[in-house]
């Protein structure tokens, strides 16, 4: 498990640096910034599932993937690596964001619907979007990623429209301090039935 960590850490300080940097980028304006734009916090949670499936394409794309059928590595173990990096990637990036939220919105429904909706968007496309990659591969997998990648973006931000109004002048819906810690419980639940889906479709596919 360490040596797929450490590959995957070298793979992503070549060919993912960008996508750091400006991840990073986001992440300090959350903290630091006085902007109260729900998409600053939320879009580096976005970002994990794209870093998640990269690391796979380049797996299929140098034919790691092939390689480890020879060596003692299970397919299981390669499918939990993927899914550790991903839980890890989203704890950081949301207890970092996290700061940002609770200093530029006082205790309430403001903030409460901004955690959740962070939350959403870090685990949920993962959840989604593994089991499908795992099956069926990151190349035909492609269109499911574009997909639930901007239908994430999209719903996610728009959950998260914090104090705005729409457009019949309704306010934005009011959740209680305790809604964070009951939605967490479910998105943990589908994280890890996903993490299950993925290990035996993936020990089922031919490569």
């Amino acid at each position: 498990m360490k040596a797929l960590l450490y590959k995957d850490f070298l793979a992503a300080k070549k060919y993912l640096r960008m996508l750091f940097v400006m991840d990073l980028i986001f992440v300090a304006v959350s903290i630091f910034g006085s902007s109260k734009a729900p998409f600053l916090t939320i879009f580096p949670l976005v970002m994990c599932a794209p870093t998640v499936t990269s690391l796979i394409s380049y797996d299929e794309r140098f034919h790691f993937d092939r390689s480890c059928e020879y060596m003692p590595v299970s397919r299981k173990a390669r499918v939990d690596e993927k899914y550790l990096l991903a839980l890890g990637y989203v704890a950081v990036i949301f207890l970092l964001c996290s700061l940002g939220v609770v200093r530029r919105f006082p205790a309430g429904s403001d903030r409460t619907l901004l955690l959740t909706a962070m939350a959403a968007a870090g685990f949920m496309p993962v959840a989604v979007l593994l089991p499908v990659i795992f099956k069926v591969g990151s190349e035909k997998g492609r269109v499911f990623y574009y997909v639930i990648y901007f239908g994430s973006l999209i719903l996610t931000y728009g959950a998260a429209g914090v104090g705005v109004y729409d457009s019949v002048g309704q306010a934005a819906p009011t959740l209680g301090p305790g809604a964070f810690f009951a939605a967490l419980p479910v998105l943990l639940a589908l994280f890890a039935l996903s993490w299950f889906l993925s290990v035996r479709f993936y020990q089922k596919r031919e490569l």
